[in-house]
């Protein structure tokens, strides 16, 4: 912990002093090298500070992309240094300079002063000690500090509030860019990942084209032919194996627990008004004697309902057509039989419709066609709700209350930044090219992506990110729930998480007196709720206005890591296993939903997304899966931002325990039939990357 100056100023010894300084320039920004002149002062903690030192290496271009330059300064003996001034006196333009760290060797101390910001005309940097606000007891820190936060609210505004119809009406709250490069330059994409994701864009857009021109002499003829239209190199056009038996009700339902989605479904303890699923339809599939009601006592039935998210949402129009696209106001019941399956038995189409519940005794066709249209509605919850909202959305709202509210020192934005740094500014990339009504994503799925957002939000509770408790709340802690990969690798990360933020949050608050007068932390929780979440009407969605305890920061701060690194690597990564086949996961439909002894081959065909509805889908999937080679993985910490021993300690047994998890999901895996890959931490990303 960093000792501070109390109220008397001691006068300079008189004493000399030899500085070595090393400053690292960011490797991640062509434009982040400086030309102006940088200039630096130090201010100790004997209440004096040396003269301003202009920093140049004779024949040496100094501050350029990922160096590390040397100086050597002689100044008075400021004591341990409290912090530093970094200046830049602009010569024939004015530019900015993207500083890393700045590390200084003197009289026996080795200090880090973590910067990780861009630098425009000047700024102070605090020794990196973390320092809660209770800390800060010299009256220059403080002012330093809240100097920073005042500057922060300013580089982080909330976008101005809206009103019912607009776009981002009922959405958690965001910073507003006029686009990507326009994001506060703290947050700015690197330049090697803008240049992945367009180069991945140009791939999936050529593919299309190809695809098209393909369309004019090889149309779809059969379910097959989709597999054809992966044309460009850039592409991976094998399927995992398990998509060979895509149409099987075995690998349907793993899907549904091991997939894209693998939290949508719930125990089912009652069935919904609505639903017409009885007895007579679903006899057949379960353990001989038992009935539905039967089953669902044991705990052996689950459901999945998107009744109540697509039910009177406007439907998309298909691609440079005025034609609507189909996506089925629909549920479907799932059983556990006890013996690692878990398998479909019923799909209901329509609400109190009769004539719309299908089991797989329909006939091929009727059963095929009806959980295509069900994996339709699966693919736009997954993509809008659980995806962009839950893996995004919410987070930036965190992100966005955390950057306004803590300054660089607070140890919790130490530990938050790195998994909240890539959020927002790829969430502006998705506001600038997926989200919008006239995007492709847009065109290639059946429901405008922001108003079934809006329509999930208005009920969102911030306690279903505690990651236990919704598997309580939905059932899916049940142990008749076996093969259920996602959970179980899920929960080993979140107590791996949990303990990370645990032992991290214990060396700073002794006591629960010490969350209740963190200003700073009482800031973000009060900002998050009231101006985050509840923006547009008042409701906090479940997220405290303050924090009282120890364990409920430790809760808040595991839940919001877990969501942005776990959650949305297990929504994100299988998209494109699991959408380049369009059969397996449509979009959008052509035609509406059928009645029983309606469907044929020729139907489904007609049904499912053409040539360029698809291909747009799988590159979407694509540029949006594909990670850049540079990626952070969890528990990859490039930005030093703490500098004590004890929490680099903590990370450092971090880091032991998830290799010890990858060991213990590697060794399932090789004994599964179907391996489940997708939260192995070392290919996990640390935060919401895109």
């Amino acid at each position: 912990m960093m000792s501070v100056p109390g109220s008397k100023i001691v006068s300079s010894s008189g004493c000399y002093q030899t500085y070595n300084i090393k400053i690292k320039t960011c490797k991640h920004y062509r434009k982040g090298s400086t030309d102006s002149t940088v200039y630096i002062q130090l201010y100790g903690d004997n209440g004096t500070s040396t003269s301003r030192h202009k920093l140049d290496n004779l024949w040496r271009d100094d501050f350029e992309k990922g160096r590390t330059d040397k100086f050597k300064i002689k100044d008075l003996d400021v004591g341990r240094i409290l912090y530093i001034k970094l200046a830049l006196k602009h010569t024939l333009k004015e530019d900015s300079w993207a500083c890393d760290n700045v590390i200084i060797e003197y009289g026996g101390y080795n200090d880090e002063f973590p910067v990780y910001d861009w630098v425009f005309h000047e700024i102070d940097v605090i020794r990196g000690d973390g320092i809660l606000p209770k800390s800060a007891t010299w009256g220059q820190l403080q002012e330093i500090i809240e100097k920073e936060r005042q500057h922060n609210k300013d580089r982080f505004p909330w976008v101005e509030k809206s009103n019912p119809g607009d776009e981002s009406w009922m959405l958690p709250r965001f910073t507003p860019a006029k686009d990507l490069h326009n994001v506060p330059h703290k947050l700015r994409m690197e330049d090697s990942r803008f240049k992945h994701i367009s180069d991945l864009r140009s791939a999936a857009k050529l593919n299309v084209v190809i695809a098209k021109f393909r369309g004019l002499f090889r149309p779809i003829k059969k379910l097959d032919d989709y597999k054809e239209l992966i044309t460009h190199f850039r592409i991976p056009s094998d399927l995992k194996p398990c998509m060979e038996r895509w149409y099987d009700d075995e690998e349907q339902g793993r899907q549904m627990m091991n997939g894209a989605n693998p939290f949508a479904m719930e125990l089912c303890a009652a069935l919904p008004p609505y639903c017409k699923i009885t007895d007579k339809h679903v006899s057949g599939f379960l353990d001989e004697g038992k009935t539905l009601e039967d089953e669902m006592k044991n705990g052996r039935i689950f459901i999945v309902d998107y009744t109540q998210w697509t039910q009177g949402l406007k439907r998309n129009k298909r691609y440079k057509s005025d034609s609507i696209m189909y996506c089925a106001d629909c549920l479907a019941l799932f059983y556990s039989p006890g013996d690692g399956r878990f398998l479909p038995i019923a799909i209901q189409l329509k609400p109190d419709d009769d004539d719309y519940v299908f089991t797989p005794d329909c006939g091929e066709h009727d059963w095929m066609l009806a959980k295509m249209f069900f994996r339709c509605a699966d693919t736009n919850a997954h993509q809008w709700i659980y995806h962009f909202l839950w893996g995004h959305g919410i987070v930036e709202t965190v992100a966005t209350a955390m950057f306004r509210c803590l300054s660089r020192t607070h140890p919790m934005y130490k530990l938050c930044r790195g998994h909240l740094q890539h959020v927002v500014v790829i969430d502006q990339f998705a506001r600038d090219v997926l989200i919008f009504d006239n995007s492709p994503s847009n065109y290639t799925r059946s429901i405008n992506g922001s108003v079934l957002a809006q329509r999930r939000f208005e009920v969102f509770d911030f306690n279903d990110l505690n990651f236990p408790k919704l598997l309580k709340k939905k059932g899916l802690d049940s142990d008749k729930l076996q093969n259920y990969y996602f959970r179980d690798d899920a929960l080993l990360l979140w107590d791996a998480i949990n303990s990370y933020v645990t032992d991290t949050v214990k060396i700073y608050y002794k006591e629960d007196q010490d969350v209740q007068n963190d200003g700073q932390m009482q800031e973000w929780i009060n900002d998050l709720a009231m101006e985050g979440f509840g923006w547009t009407d008042g409701n906090p969605r479940g997220c405290p206005t303050t924090l009282q305890s120890v364990d409920e920061l430790i809760t808040f701060l595991t839940s919001c890591i877990f969501t942005s690194s776990v959650i949305h690597a297990a929504t994100h990564k299988p998209m494109f296993d699991l959408y380049k086949f369009a059969p397996n996961a449509p979009g959008g439909m052509r035609l509406p939903i059928h009645k029983r002894g309606e469907a044929t081959m020729e139907r489904i065909l007609d049904t499912l997304p053409d040539e360029t509805m698809a291909t747009i889908l799988l590159g979407s999937a694509f540029v949006l899966s594909e990670l850049p080679k540079d990626e952070i993985y969890l528990g990859d910490f490039p930005m030093n931002l703490f500098t004590e021993a004890e929490p680099r300690k903590v990370i450092d047994e971090f880091r032991t325990r998830l290799g010890e998890i990858s060991r213990k999901i590697k060794a399932r895996n090789a004994a599964a039939a179907v391996p489940y890959e997708y939260l192995i931490p070392e290919t996990l990303p640390t935060g919401t990357t895109a």
